[in-house]
């Protein structure tokens, strides 16, 4: 009986196994390169990151333009309270990182960590073939979760420049760096002998980065301003192709497979597939895979800008009279729960004054959450516990979901509309 149930268990567990190989992961899509939907894809993957939020991404190098702006990036950061962060190059110092960071305009966005300023620590390669450890900046341990912000692109030495390369080389110190483009083989000085070891050794040291963390990451591609070679100095190159949108998930491989996929499947594409398969850049994503990093595996869903879609109104009652408002929904599943309890009836909801920021009451009912941390401006539309709505005319910070947004009204205007003290609200589908 004993043999009979081991046998049984043994081939659940190999079931469960071969399930979770096979499993898709969703990767969601958008044409529109813009900071609304950087916010929208981050949403969109449902996975809040909390605390001390790291932002690894490339703030470009002296004298070159394609990169990721702060712009498109600014409005997620600031939501999330993340810090930008960076490391040095093996020829290159801490004051050059921070006067890069002040010229593409960085430092006006937030703050700028180049992390390993005060030296580096090791961090463990779990199961590594390669590495046995990684050696990133020092302050990477001051974080408590990760938003990776990846300009996929082609790359002369790694053939893709995707999230393994970003999450390798970007984050690890000059010592760390050393080794990784040695295979592993040392931190002293630097060597490249092998393509293969040199590209695995990326898919390991950014899986020490994501055990470091826990998991706790999410990963947004940005596939636009692809050129076939280098930007840096006054080499400034031609893209050679159309831009294509943002992706973004939970899963780095199945992310960095889908860009690659999607570059494929594009025109005018030969030059950049082609740095691709010179430097077989599609191993670090295989490699990534087998490392269990992620799946290749994928459901590509494309989001598009539903807010003007799901429009509501709302009617304030205050102590300075009657006021009709209109509101876009975000493009969460909270908000859209909130479109669909609405579409059963309109929605009156008495609301008291709190903090003077805030109205806020109850909707009678529990709806998804998608909280993160959310520094409000006049006019966020908030879902506070999942049965609480608010509306802000001013800040706050803390961890909530946005539900949506008033539409055209100042601050001034919005504190004047709904008064001093309690209001009455009423929310329905617009007509």
């Amino acid at each position: 009986m004993k043999k009979i149930f081991s046998i049984i268990l043994a081939f659940v567990l190999i079931s469960v196994s071969l399930a979770a190989q096979s499993k898709e992961a969703l990767v969601y899509f958008t044409r529109d390169i813009s900071a609304d939907s950087v916010v929208r894809l981050y949403e969109k993957v449902g996975k809040p990151l909390t605390g001390k939020v790291a932002v690894q991404q490339s703030m470009g190098e002296p004298g070159g333009y394609l990169f990721i702006q702060p712009e498109l990036s600014e409005k997620l950061v600031k939501q999330l309270g993340g810090t930008y962060i960076n490391s040095t190059g093996v020829s290159d110092t801490v004051k050059i990182r921070k006067e890069i960071a002040e010229e593409h305009g960085f430092t006006k966005v937030a703050k700028v960590d180049v992390i390993d300023e005060n030296g580096d620590i090791e961090l463990p390669v779990k199961g590594g073939k390669i590495l046995k450890k990684n050696i990133v900046g020092a302050h990477l341990k001051n974080y408590d979760s990760l938003l990776v912000l990846t300009h996929f692109k082609g790359h002369a030495v790694s053939g893709i420049g995707g999230i393994m390369k970003n999450l390798s080389i970007g984050v690890s110190s000059p010592a760390g760096k050393r080794l990784i483009h040695s295979g592993g083989t040392t931190s002293e000085y630097y060597t490249h002998k092998s393509q293969t070891a040199f590209l695995e050794a990326n898919a390991e040291a950014a899986k020490s980065v994501i055990d470091h963390f826990g998991g706790k990451v999410v990963y947004i591609n940005f596939l636009f301003k692809l050129a076939a070679a280098s930007d840096y100095g006054s080499t400034h190159p031609k893209t050679v192709m159309d831009d294509i949108g943002i992706l973004a998930s939970d899963d780095p491989v199945a992310l960095d497979q889908a860009c690659t996929d999607m570059i494929y499947a594009a025109k005018n594409s030969k030059a950049l597939t082609d740095l691709f398969e010179s430097q077989n850049g599609i191993h670090s994503i295989e490699y990534a895979e087998k490392i269990g990093l992620g799946s290749r595996k994928y459901k590509l869903i494309e989001v598009k800008d539903t807010g003007a879609d799901m429009k509501i109104s709302i009617q304030i009652q205050s102590d300075s009279g009657k006021h009709n408002l209109t509101a876009s929904l975000a493009d969460n599943s909270s908000a859209t729960a909130f479109y669909e309890l609405l579409q059963k009836g309109s929605l009156t909801v008495k609301m008291i004054d709190y903090g003077n920021f805030e109205k806020y009451g109850p909707i009678g009912t529990s709806l998804p959450r998608n909280d993160t941390q959310i520094t409000t401006e006049a006019g966020d539309i908030i879902l506070y516990q999942g049965n609480q709505i608010t509306i802000y005319y001013d800040k706050n910070n803390w961890n909530f979901t946005r539900l949506g947004k008033v539409d055209g009204v100042t601050q001034a205007e919005l504190k004047k509309i709904l008064g001093k003290g309690d209001v009455t609200a009423v929310f329905e589908i617009l007509k």
